[in-house]
């Protein structure tokens, strides 16, 4: 990635929130941004509204709802690289091991059907699905899903072999819990079956900001496009297309 804006010392883009003038001049290389229902989106940004069925959703959230949870969050450890932006998860993943080979098929066919030609890419494997369970204050600090943040250095770096990610909304009964794009000044209430694409670089910091009421129930996963730079020696849980 030749990343073409400056970053200052909290890790966000000098300048931003960058409005539709500049989107181009942050990933020029990436294909327009595309809002299915309305309005425009910066580039790279996918977002399909009504991607799965609200009966669909209804059935699955039924499913995992008495299902237990892996609490996720700074204090669990997990893959944190020597920056902060891993820190701040509070959410719990939750344990989908009945469900996991329809998950796992829907998401195949999501990246293969609908992503990949977005894109006009060939994925190698994606990271195995996960679906995350936000309850009351539950959040998601800002961070990249692919990079760090090396605060001495004030660089960012590739720690992680993702390309593409995905959020598929799976309800809305729910007060908070947008999902925001500090970079690109971008703020969104997720819908039920809503789908969102992004690159998982550093340029596209998000957040999932505090859920004040209900439950939020997100399906998650990340792709490596063939061919791209490998920065890990062994790929972590995927399954290859």
């Amino acid at each position: 990635m030749n990343n073409p804006i400056e970053y200052d010392n909290t890790a966000y883009a000098v300048g931003r929130p960058f409005g539709p003038d500049r989107w181009r001049t942050i990933a020029p290389e990436m294909p327009a941004g595309l809002y299915v229902v309305r309005d425009a989106f910066p580039p790279g940004m996918l977002v399909m509204q009504s991607f799965l069925d609200p009966a669909f959703c209804d059935a699955l959230v039924a499913e995992c709802n008495p299902l237990p949870g892996i609490r996720q969050g700074s204090a669990t450890g997990g893959y944190d690289v020597s920056t902060t932006y891993r820190d701040g998860r509070t959410s719990e993943t939750v344990d989908i091991y009945k469900l996991q080979t329809d998950v796992v098929e829907l998401t195949r066919r999501i990246f293969e059907s609908s992503i990949a030609p977005h894109y006009g890419c060939e994925f190698e494997w994606f990271e195995r699905p996960e679906i995350l369970r936000y309850n009351q204050g539950g959040e998601y600090k800002p961070h990249s899903d692919s990079d760090n943040w090396f605060a001495e250095e004030k660089v960012w770096r590739r720690v992680l072999d993702r390309d593409i990610s995905i959020l598929l909304y799976l309800n809305e009964n729910y007060g908070g819990g947008e999902i925001a794009f500090p970079n690109f000044g971008v703020k969104l209430k997720p819908k039920r079956g809503m789908l969102i694409a992004f690159p998982s670089d550093c340029r596209f910091i998000h957040t999932a900001r505090p859920v004040e009421t209900g439950i939020r129930y997100a399906l998650v996963s990340w792709a490596a496009v063939r061919g791209s730079a490998r920065v890990q020696e062994k790929p972590g849980d995927i399954i290859r297309m």
